[in-house]
């Protein structure tokens, strides 16, 4: 008993968690600096998820300003990173969604053949196909899409032309953000310009 009370090893106590301002748990990796990079790292992070509740990029840059204490310059970069990320993930959850689906429907395809299930095997099959664009295989079909896609490309390239050199916003957003500003600018003007009517 003795002997077993000396090779026991007290560990330090663990530190509480830090918070942010709001309360919010900080994470910080082994080793990371907590300096200024970590501190736009946080709040960039907290754009992100500010974006993806509904915030405006010009909310969203009025925010880095106060918050964290930034120009516009870099409030802007801020904001065009964090809207960078969620394009990202955005194209990671398709992929992950697009994986899943194809191996639910290989699931779904060795279960109906072990249960002698023809008729559920084939529509499994067939949406297997249909899911990974198999029934291209003839080429007719890819050259149609192909034609469809290089023609939304060039209107979306047209689109751009107008937009961009209004600079409503960073020229680095995606076209969608300049045509959702513009929107946005053309609704607000819409009453002013009844009431002069009116």
């Amino acid at each position: 008993m003795a002997s077993e009370g000396k090779n026991v090893k007290t560990q330090p106590p663990i530190p509480p968690p830090a918070t942010g301002a709001s309360g919010g748990l900080l994470r910080h990796s082994p080793g990371a600096s907590t300096g200024p990079e970590t501190s736009t790292n946080t709040l960039r992070d907290r754009v992100v998820l500010l974006l993806v509740s509904g915030m405006s990029s010009e909310a969203a840059e009025g925010y880095c300003m106060r918050h964290g204490g930034m120009d516009g310059d870099v409030a802007r970069r801020t904001v065009a990173e964090a809207r960078q990320r969620i394009t990202v993930a955005a194209d990671y959850a398709r992929d992950e969604q697009l994986g899943k689906a194809v191996m639910r429907l290989d699931d779904l395809y060795a279960k109906s053949i072990a249960g002698q299930d023809a008729r559920t095997a084939l529509q499994a099959q067939r949406e297997l196909n249909r899911l990974l664009g198999l029934y291209w295989a003839d080429g007719t079909a890819a050259q149609e899409a192909d034609s469809d896609a290089q023609e939304a490309l060039r209107r979306l390239e047209l689109i751009a032309g107008y937009l961009i050199p209004l600079k409503l916003t960073d020229e680095r957003y995606p076209v969608e953000e300049h045509a959702r500003i513009a929107a946005d600018i053309i609704r607000q003007a819409r009453p002013a310009h009844n009431q002069a009517n009116g």
